[in-house]
């Protein structure tokens, strides 16, 4: 009886686990979806961000392509932890020239906003990496239990 409600409750935990990663995940796809679009396709605001960056528009279209191979990635589970080491590399690079050329802000109808959603990626995929090398460790520390108490 006390092992069923073990086993009813790791897989509500592990399903729980599963929702969280796939709603970060999308959550990644869908801000980098809706980024990459602009720079790949050359919007003006992209292309005058770029300029003012000095690298467009090698840069501009490496950050499009980039954001749009993460969000590729981070759709399979094979894949899923490169996408979210692209994401984390690409969004360290947007802070960082928002800290050090562009400013928070970019102009009086971004209000910070940009810089803001660069931080809320990093977070979404700092949930990413803990929710899937958390449980690798889970799953290495059951199989070591179990090859100690059975199979010793």
């Amino acid at each position: 009886m006390l092992s069923e409600m073990k086993t009813s409750t790791d897989s509500s935990l592990s399903r729980n686990l599963a929702i969280a990663d796939w709603t970060a995940r999308l959550l990644i796809v869908a801000i980098f979806v809706a980024a990459a679009f602009p720079k790949l396709s050359g919007h003006p605001m992209t292309i005058e961000l770029f300029s003012h960056l000095g690298v467009e528009p090698f840069g501009r279209l490496a950050a499009g392509g980039i954001e749009a191979l993460a969000a590729v990635f981070l759709l399979f589970s094979r894949t899923k932890l490169l996408g979210a080491g692209l994401a984390l590399i690409t969004m360290v690079g947007a802070i960082l020239s928002h800290l050090t050329v562009l400013g928070i802000s970019l102009g009086p109808e971004d209000g910070g906003g940009q810089f803001a959603l660069a931080w809320v990626v990093v977070a979404l995929v700092s949930g990413v990496f803990y929710l899937n090398l958390s449980s690798r460790d889970r799953a290495r520390q059951e199989s070591a239990t179990f090859h100690q108490n059975y199979v010793s």
